[in-house]
């Protein structure tokens, strides 16, 4: 006797497979969206503080009070900016205060991640 379809049994069971596999490919795909919102937020945060350590690296007045007012190796202190991401802000601690080099950590907080990056400063 020929058969001409597939069973019920069959039928479950392919069914049955294929939300597996979708289960799967559904859970792949989230985790490596989320992924990609981390590192492209990463690279936002990474950007602002590079641009955070060049702005404190000129010598202007505005720099100089401000590192003035810091304590070397105090804890970091609020830096005012106005081009950073919306709930993001910036922090700076003066590491070493020498005669004619200053070094220092600038530290980028947005949500619950955060960059930190060292530099230095020729004083004249």
């Amino acid at each position: 006797m020929k058969r001409k379809g597939f069973s019920l049994v069959e039928i479950v069971i392919g069914l049955g497979l294929l939300g597996l596999l979708s289960l799967v490919i559904l859970n792949a795909v989230t985790t490596s969206s989320v992924g990609i919102v981390r590192i492209e937020r990463r690279s936002i945060i990474l950007d602002q503080c590079q641009r955070v350590v060049e702005t404190l690296k000129l010598d202007s007045e505005e720099n100089n009070d401000f590192f003035d007012s810091c304590i070397e190796g105090d804890d970091y202190v609020p830096y005012p900016c106005g081009y950073l991401s919306d709930g993001a802000t910036a922090y700076v601690k003066l590491d070493h205060d020498g005669e004619r080099l200053q070094t220092y950590s600038v530290k980028i907080l947005w949500e619950d991640d955060h960059v930190e990056l060292k530099a230095s400063r020729i004083i004249p």
